[in-house]
This record gives C-alpha cells, sequence and structure tokens, in this order.
C-alpha cells in the first residue's frame, strides 16, 4: 500500500516572499505538490516500499529541510500531517 501525505504548512504573517518563495521551491524539489486552491496545504505520494514510519519521518525531514534553506527558524513555522492509503477530498 503506497502512503500519501497531507500536509498544512504556517509561515509566519511576517516571513517575506522570498523566504516564502524558496520554502516553497524546495518542497516542490522533493516531489510536494501544492493542492490547487488551498493556500497552505501540500501533498506527496510515497512508493510503496515506504512504511507509515518511513512517510512520517520524510515528511518532516523535507519541511525541515526547506525552512532551513529559507533560513527560518522553528519559531516561523509550523507544519501538520495527516498519513494514509487515500488521497485528500477537496471540495467544492
Amino acid at each position: 500500500m503506497a502512503y500519501r501525505v497531507l500536509a498544512t504548512l504556517d509561515l509566519k504573517n511576517k516571513t517575506p516572499n522570498d523566504k516564502r518563495d524558496k520554502f516553497y521551491e524546495l518542497l516542490r524539489e522533493e516531489k510536494w505538490a501544492k493542492i490547487g486552491g488551498l493556500t497552505t496545504a501540500w501533498r506527496c505520494k510515497f512508493s510503496e516500499d515506504v512504511d507509515f514510519e518511513g512517510a512520517l519521518k520524510t515528511a518532516q525531514n523535507d519541511f525541515k529541510k526547506a525552512a532551513k534553506a529559507a533560513k527560518l527558524s522553528d519559531k516561523d513555522w509550523k507544519a501538520a500531517f495527516m498519513i494514509g492509503p487515500k488521497q485528500p477530498t477537496v471540495v467544492p
């Protein structure tokens, strides 16, 4: 079973656009995709050989790596992850 991750990301309002862009650029390089119409939601699908713990660890590392590349401290951002076998449902 392939795991999918839904992530929500909050960057502090004072975060400059160039740092936001760098954060997003790195996530895209790591194969994350922004969910259309949702400003802070991202998704990623892992291969069948990645277990739940591997998907969680990779997701955490990808976001930490993006924050580091954007030169953001831990106080400047937060993320939450939901991991499961199905893709997120977006409405409308």
